[in-house]
């Protein structure tokens, strides 16, 4: 995958990196990549600057966690929580199928 970072200063500022920002930058699965902004004054007289770094971390796919969990019609107990793995789950007598929705952690996972 590839990310990219839009940068806006504030007024009377100018990003002082911006032709390294316009590029999308490849990660790997797994992977953290640090990204510096440089900005400074947009005063021709002033040479003063400050960095700021984002660190971007692409997940690997093999996180099991979950964002959401959902069996329609049943109960689930506790209230769904993506650092709970162990439920209990009520299914009403008149129901023949249950289907289980979920949504994982890492959109990289494959079930």
């Amino acid at each position: 995958g590839s990310f990219s970072v839009d940068a806006m200063p504030a007024q009377g500022m100018k990003v002082a990196n911006l032709d390294d920002l316009k590029m999308a930058t490849m990660i790997l699965p797994g992977a953290k990549q640090p990204v510096v902004v440089s900005v400074a004054s947009g005063n021709t007289n002033t040479s003063s600057s400050m960095d700021y770094t984002i660190s971007v971390e692409r997940l690997d796919g093999t996180d099991t966690a979950l964002r959401v969990l959902e069996m329609p019609g049943a109960t689930i107990s506790p209230v769904f929580s993506p650092d709970r793995t162990k439920y209990l789950v009520h299914i009403p007598a008149d129901i023949d199928r249950l289907e289980i929705k979920f949504v994982p952690w890492d959109d990289g996972q494959n079930f």
